[in-house]
């Protein structure tokens, strides 16, 4: 496959979504400042850089940065992509990052004078799913130009949303993010309540996935568990997810703010976010490490196997 896709920032989710780009063939290119992360996608025989601007070239450039000044930094920045792009081969720039609509549009409206091309095109799943090519993309921006980059959004996601103009999909992201984060939340202490009573997880979560209780961690069996299990391997990347979720309610909260309506809740959610510590922490260590029983039903006869009938 002679695409070229350049991938700028492999952290959590940009690690994973560069390694399935690599294994499906694109010529790849890293960008990145940690050392380690480079060694690693070096040793794979992945073309590493650290300045933005050596990625200018490739014909497809995915931005996938924490941030909406790091965004900026790495597309219009001293050294950033527009710093170095030849203006008879321009890229199309994929903002994959969550940032407001604003940042998209200002990235586009720099770029527009160079030929660049950018949509927005911000991602939701989670680490779990972008390793198994699973994430859900909105699109914003031209629809002819969504086709051009579709074979390589396909790699990573299977669900890809054209939500409309340059924008449209990182408003869609944040009101995503709200429902989201929000159930991430409440499913952990809902569970941690199971657990002590219990019950066992696995078959508890089965019975959300068909009742009113549904997430988006109970649609997979075992990925409530995993992915709970996952981001308390370690103080760190919890703190590194809390920090994520206080942006995104935050992002949330600005979009609010310039709107009509009023949003208790949002204010709420931003508040308890601000606040997530300690107990959070020990609710989501304690459902990821839940151990099934053997027959993954909930011991003393409290079973969650689902039967059929016509009984009252």
């Amino acid at each position: 496959m002679s695409t070229s896709v350049a991938v700028i920032g492999a952290g959590a989710m940009g690690s994973p979504i560069a390694a399935r780009l690599h294994e499906a063939g694109f010529r790849l290119t890293v960008c990145d400042k940690n050392e380690e992360t480079l060694a690693r996608f070096t040793g794979l025989g992945v073309a590493t850089v650290r300045e933005a601007s050596r990625c200018a070239a490739a014909e497809f450039v995915l931005v996938l940065v924490a941030t909406p000044q790091q965004a900026r930094d790495v597309v219009i920045g001293r050294t950033g992509v527009a710093a170095a792009v030849d203006p008879q081969r321009p890229p199309v720039v994929a903002v994959m990052s969550t940032v407001p609509e604003r940042t998209v549009v200002e990235l586009h409206q720099s770029l527009l004078p160079l030929g660049v091309t950018v949509m927005d095109a911000p991602v939701s799943g989670g680490v779990v799913r972008a390793e198994q090519g699973r994430l859900s993309v909105m699109a914003g921006g031209d629809a002819a130009v969504l086709e051009a980059i579709r074979p390589v959004l396909s790699v990573i996601a299977s669900e890809i949303f054209h939500c409309g103009p340059v924008g449209s999909a990182a408003t869609t992201k944040i009101v995503n993010n709200i429902v989201g984060t929000a159930s991430t939340l409440v499913l952990a202490e809902a569970c941690r309540i199971a657990l002590e009573r219990g019950l066992d997880i696995d078959s508890t979560v089965r019975v959300l996935e068909a009742s009113s209780g549904r997430t988006y961690l109970t649609g997979a069996p075992g990925e409530a568990a995993e992915f709970f299990g996952r981001v308390t391997r370690s103080r760190q990347e919890f703190d590194a997810l809390a920090a994520i979720m206080r942006k995104d309610f935050g992002l949330a909260l600005q979009l609010a703010g310039e709107v009509g309506g009023s949003y208790p809740l949002v204010e709420r959610l931003k508040a308890f976010a601000d606040a997530v510590g300690d107990e959070t922490y020990e609710n989501w260590h304690a459902v990821g490490t839940a151990r099934p029983s053997p027959d993954n039903t909930p011991d003393q006869g409290r079973s969650a196997t689902r039967t059929t009938g016509t009984g009252a």
